[in-house]
């Protein structure tokens, strides 16, 4: 038995995920499909900083990078107080890219809806307004944020009070490089017809893949108001993706206080006139929303103020009636066979400062035949349901956006309603409209299974 080799070299230690770089990982605060987000602290500074990493499996597929590079410097670029702070970027010994941001305490938007429900009129009139103050700086370089949802957006609790901003410019678009503030145009961009964002929180001409401006984000920006006036969305019932996305695009949303008494008939028509399916039908710019809301609260700041939010009744242990919750960070070490390789499987993950590299490259819609809709109708109040029924990913198929604009063509005018007795045989308008939509659904089903 021969004695080992003492002047053999050692085993290499493994590297981290910061090796290379001025910073050290003191704790890993969330992980997900392409990154992870560690709290960090700067080796010679001692500052402590928030760096999000792309695994480094993922280093070498340029769109991929080219994403993490245009949130880089949107983030670094764009000054507004209400704009998470970028302020290094770089690529580790393993060759992924990282980005460092600021820290920050508080918590995200969508986690303090969870744990109040509704919020004050006035509270969230406030919160809009300053994210809409966020957007306008975005929207004046010629970015377009693209998934601008609770999730994406932080309340921040400063010296000066709770200040909210906004994160994640993971994929926003490049308009035009307006300003010296903008960031060069992607060099890989979303192919056309191709859906990018979050369902629950899209625009209309998302939902339909169609060409998006910074009006698109003044969509989403009313939903996130609506979310914060009545604890759920305006498509909260709607549990299929086909559903939800065919809602987006043609279904007018009912107002805020069918759900939630305390918010007032000018903050209503606010809201919905924001969230018009066509463009230009809502306010043509973020100052002019501001605008709007800022009216609102000055008509008739009474009635404003002393809106009170209806105590919010006890949790119940039903999942069909618990609100979206979305799963605890992942705090512990997951090695790349374990990473999960889907958004659907891909827990969103949100602490400290959050900072997401979960949305999944963009894929092409299938074709689906979708069953002639009726002509667009208010959505009755619905219970609540668990938002994850259906697996809803950043980037999904969707419904053909020609045949839904073929209905929307082909729909003849709405015939005046004339009360009639009952009838005892057959269904009524709102059953076949509702068979068509689950036909819809199986027909989505079916080729997903077997694609």
């Amino acid at each position: 038995m021969m004695a080992p080799d003492n002047d053999s070299p050692p085993a290499p230690a493994p590297q981290g995920p910061l090796d290379g770089s001025p910073y050290v990982a003191k704790r890993l605060l969330g992980r997900g499909s392409m990154g992870a987000v560690y709290l960090c602290e700067h080796r010679a500074l001692g500052t402590k900083v928030v760096v999000k990493v792309l695994h480094a499996d993922l280093a070498g597929q340029k769109d991929i990078v080219e994403r993490v590079r245009i949130e880089a410097q949107a983030q670094a670029k764009l000054r507004s107080p209400h704009i998470l702070t970028c302020s290094d970027f770089g690529v580790n010994s393993q060759g992924a890219p990282y980005l460092v941001t600021e820290y920050l305490d508080g918590r995200t938007l969508k986690d303090e809806i969870d744990a109040r429900g509704a919020l004050p009129v006035n509270e969230a009139v406030t919160f809009t307004i300053e994210l809409l103050k966020g957007l306008a700086v975005a929207h004046k370089a010629g970015i377009v944020h693209r998934d601008v949802k609770p999730s994406n957006l932080f309340v921040a609790t400063t010296e000066a009070g709770r200040v909210l901003k906004i994160l994640d410019f993971g994929i926003a678009k490049v308009l035009a490089q307006r300003t010296d503030d903008a960031p060069a145009p992607n060099l890989f961009p979303t192919a056309e017809g191709v859906m990018v964002g979050t369902p629950r929180f899209c625009s209309a001409e998302q939902a339909l893949a169609r060409p998006v401006d910074h009006r698109s984000d003044l969509y989403s920006a009313s939903l996130v108001l609506y979310s914060m006036l009545t604890g759920r969305g305006p498509f909260d019932g709607k549990r299929t993706m086909a559903d939800l996305l065919l809602a987006q695009a043609i279904e007018k949303p009912a107002a805020p206080s069918t759900f939630a008494a305390h918010v007032p008939a000018t903050l209503d028509a606010v809201v919905l006139k924001a969230l018009e399916k066509s463009p230009d039908a809502r306010y043509a710019s973020a100052a002019e929303f501001i605008t709007a809301l800022q009216a609102v609260t000055k008509e008739s700041p009474a009635e404003v103020r002393s809106a009170e939010v209806p105590e919010r009744p006890p949790a119940q242990d039903n999942d069909d009636t618990e609100r979206d919750a979305e799963p605890a960070p992942v705090v512990e070490t997951v090695e790349p066979a374990q990473r999960p390789t889907s958004a659907a499987d891909d827990p969103t993950f949100t602490a400290g400062t959050p900072a997401r590299f979960d949305a999944p490259p963009p894929v092409a819609p299938p074709q689906l035949s979708v069953a002639k809709q009726a002509a667009p109708v208010v959505s009755p109040p619905a219970p609540a349901v668990s938002r994850n029924t259906v697996p809803l990913r950043d980037t999904v198929p969707l419904p053909t956006p020609a045949r839904v604009e073929h209905l929307l063509a082909t729909q003849p005018a709405a015939p005046p309603v004339i009360p009639t007795t009952p009838r005892r045989r057959g269904l009524p308008a709102s059953g076949v409209l509702a068979a068509a939509i689950g036909v819809a659904a199986i027909l989505l089903l079916l080729y997903l299974l077997l694609r």
